[in-house]
């Protein structure tokens, strides 16, 4: 695993069952994302190739690029996860995640312990509180 300062910000591994590497996956998030979601196609192969030249001489020979997905870029998703400013949970979180209505918030956002899945989780079941303390 390689957490680096570089664009490509975090870069893990893929193993198969005798934990030999086959693939790596890179998570850029935050300004980097938006910088990498604005490059042609070509621009941001040459810019993945060099940045992990750097981080890794001699992995050029070993590279290719398979697959490049934009959450940021898909019309769905339009991003991969939550992403704060500093200063932003303090002044929204107790306030994101309260019912209005008959309407209850849930979503990796709004959760408190946990971060990802485990967050969408946690939220799917303090709505089903919130719900099931109304009856």
């Amino acid at each position: 695993m390689m957490w680096t300062d570089s664009a490509l910000q975090s870069i893990f591994p893929l193993r198969d069952r005798q934990n030999n590497v086959q693939s790596f996956v890179c998570w850029v998030s935050g300004d980097n994302a938006k910088k990498l979601d604005a490059m042609s196609s070509t621009g941001l192969e040459q810019l993945v190739r060099a940045q992990l030249q750097q981080i890794r001489p001699g992995i050029e020979q070993n590279l290719e690029i398979v697959r490049v997905v934009s959450w940021g870029r898909d019309p769905y998703a339009r991003g991969a996860y939550s992403y704060f400013i500093p200063g932003q949970i303090r002044r929204f979180q107790k306030i994101m995640a309260q019912p209005w209505q008959r309407i209850h918030f849930a979503g990796e956002h709004t959760a408190i312990s946990s971060s990802g899945m485990e967050s969408a989780l946690e939220s799917a079941e303090r709505v089903a509180e919130e719900i099931l303390s109304r009856i």
